[in-house]
């Protein structure tokens, strides 16, 4: 019981893959247990793909995306907890918004917020400094762009200024995804990431960096540690894969099976 325990907030009619590989990845994390709190229509396919999971299918709106009641319907606690990932999948439903700001006011947990997650606080950064517990954000340039009000080629031209501005405006730790992934937190010195290839552009990619990460924090890593560590052992992972066969080719499900093999070594 040493190790950790998980929550993912995932998944929505149409992208059940989302939560699957954010489970995975998790998994493969080294976390002790990982639940899956994920749309009740694709609870089943979740678990059918991640047996070491445990999934559980929540209230969902009429477009088959989580409800914002679907917590207070469950009948587990947020204090059962280490940490939360919330966004993979979600989509970016009126009642997904709601959800992520109740859970930003109500949690204490550190929580890793991704994908949709980012994009119900589309101009709205500052929303994400309500939360109880502290936040790491990991958008991608596009996210990043919608996030602070701007043009994916302004992130893209200034990516260190990007990441402090919105470092500044969420109170985050932020992990800008791309050629040379940065890690940045007010008052600390910035991270590059020198792993990776372009192989991996392509989709579900940095969904395993979120579920990779979200398992590092439940284990109690510190937020900035964590997603060095993340971001480095997911690009080293796609790296070694790349040398033995392709960057042409790679899948996000490849990447989450080489990950043991980036902590042996």
């Amino acid at each position: 019981g040493t190790y950790g325990s998980l929550l993912i907030m995932a998944g929505a009619a149409g992208y059940a893959g989302a939560a699957s590989l954010a489970a995975r990845a998790a998994v493969r994390s080294g976390v002790g247990l990982v639940t899956v709190l994920t749309a009740a229509s694709v609870a089943p396919t979740v678990a059918a793909t991640v047996p070491e999971a445990m999934v559980f299918g929540g209230a969902q709106t009429d477009a088959g995306s989580l409800a914002a009641d679907c917590l207070k319907k469950w009948n587990r606690s947020l204090a059962d907890f280490d940490a939360l990932l919330i966004g993979p999948g979600l989509t970016a439903h009126e009642q997904s918004r709601e959800l992520v700001v109740d859970i930003l006011k109500q949690s204490r947990l550190p929580v890793v917020m991704d994908a949709d997650a980012l994009n119900v606080c589309a101009g709205r950064g500052h929303v994400i400094k309500q939360a109880g517990g502290r936040a790491v954000i990991t958008p991608h340039p596009g996210e990043m762009a919608r996030l602070l009000g701007m043009q994916v080629p302004e992130v893209q031209a200034d990516r260190l200024g990007a990441a402090g501005k919105a470092a500044e405006v969420t109170g985050a730790v932020v992990v800008l995804k791309g050629a040379g992934t940065l890690v940045v937190e007010r008052g600390a010195r910035p991270g590059v990431n020198m792993t990776g290839n372009p192989g991996m552009a392509d989709g579900g990619m940095g969904v395993v960096l979120a579920g990779l990460l979200a398992g590092l924090i439940a284990q109690r890593y510190g937020l900035r540690e964590g997603a060095g560590a993340a971001a480095y052992i997911h690009g080293r992972a796609a790296d070694r894969l790349a040398g033995r066969r392709s960057m042409v080719g790679l899948s996000a499900g490849d990447v989450i099976g080489e990950i043991p093999g980036v902590w042996r070594e």
